[in-house]
This record gives structure tokens, C-alpha cells and sequence, in this order.
């Protein structure tokens, strides 16, 4: 069963625990989105911004599935989460589909791209967790969702408020809601 409010609560005791690294990925995330940021969705700029941002998401899924382990996280996980690139690869191409799917559905009314990425949300965790295969994390994934759907899609909803939330705290509470939500989605998991 998927608990919102004690998923969330995990997240923030977990990010006070491991602030620092949670951090440094999240300004990570904001140079890449900076950097990134095209009028073109469709730029050869766009898409580096989004092998980057999957490059991050791999450091902050990797510390965020050791804390949901109960382990204290340091700058050192980030450096080893990158060391293994087939691993790499793989969680690489799994994100921007995943990422390219959700953007598709989202642009289809939102429904649909609130269902994909329900479907589809422990893939990035699957290729890493049980070392699955592109096409195998998909297939697990939408397994794995079944009959928990609407609430995954209430978690985006909450997921995508916390940054809003951030955004409202001086912008600097976008550092947090980046390592609460990491935290918090790995639990969930």
C-alpha cells in the first residue's frame, strides 16, 4: 500500500540525515536545467539537458534507495553510482524514455501522462535495484503498478506541489523538495 504522508515524512527525516550530497545533486540539477533550457524541445541542446539530468537522477536514485536501506549516504555513493556503465547506459535510456513517454502523455490532456508515468515509475529503480534490462524494466514496472495507479498518480501530484512549494521558499526550498522527493519516491518504490 502506498502511503503519500509517510513517504513524504521518511524523505524529509532522510534528507535532514543526508542533506549534503541531496544538495550538491540538486544544484547539479539546476546547472543542467540552465544550461539546458532551449526554446526547441527537440535540440540537440534539449536532449544533452536530458542525458545530463538522467546522469544526476542516477547519483540521487542511488543514495535515495541506500537511505530507504537505512544507510547514511555520503559524496563518495554519488562517485560509485557512476562507475558500472553498462549500468549507467541502461538507466540513461531508460529515463529519457520514461521521461519522453510522461511529456507525451502529459501533452495529451495530462491524464494519460499522469497514467504513464504511474505505469512506468519504478523502471529507473529496476535497472538499478534488480540490475533489469531496458525492455525488462518497463515490463516489471507495469507489473509492479498494477492496481496502484491512482494513487501513484496523486503521488506525482503531491511530488509536483512540493516543488512548487519550493519555488515559493525563496527558490532555495527547491534544494530540499529535490532530496525530499527523491527520498520519498524511493520509498515508495
Amino acid at each position: 500500500m502506498i502511503h503519500i504522508r509517510e513517504a513524504i515524512k521518511f524523505g524529509w527525516k532522510g534528507f535532514k540525515k543526508n542533506w549534503k550530497p541531496f544538495t550538491v545533486l540538486a544544484l547539479l540539477v539546476v546547472v543542467v536545467t540552465v544550461l539546458s533550457t532551449d526554446e526547441a524541445p527537440l535540440s540537440i541542446k534539449s536532449f544533452l539537458g536530458q542525458v545530463g539530468m538522467a546522469i544526476v537522477a542516477l547519483g540521487g536514485t542511488v543514495l535515495s534507495l541506500k537511505v530507504v536501506d537505512g544507510r547514511k549516504v555520503g559524496f563518495s555513493d554519488i562517485g560509485d553510482s557512476y562507475k558500472d556503465f553498462k549500468l549507467l547506459t541502461i538507466f540513461v535510456l531508460v529515463s529519457i524514455t520514461y521521461g519522453i513517454l510522461f511529456q507525451l502523455g502529459l501533452v495529451l490532456l495530462i491524464i494519460p501522462g499522469l497514467f504513464i508515468g504511474a505505469r512506468l515509475f519504478a523502471a529507473p529503480y529496476l535497472v538499478i535495484d534488480k540490475n533489469a534490462s531496458y525492455i525488462d524494466s518497463f515490463k516489471r514496472s507495469w507489473k509492479l503498478t498494477q492496481g496502484k495507479t491512482i494513487k501513484l498518480m496523486i503521488f506525482q501530484i503531491v511530488m509536483f506541489g512540493l516543488i512548487i512549494l519550493g519555488l515559493l521558499v525563496l527558490v532555495v526550498g527547491v534544494l530540499a523538495a529535490f532530496g525530499v522527493i527523491s527520498i520519498a519516491s524511493a520509498y515508495v518504490y
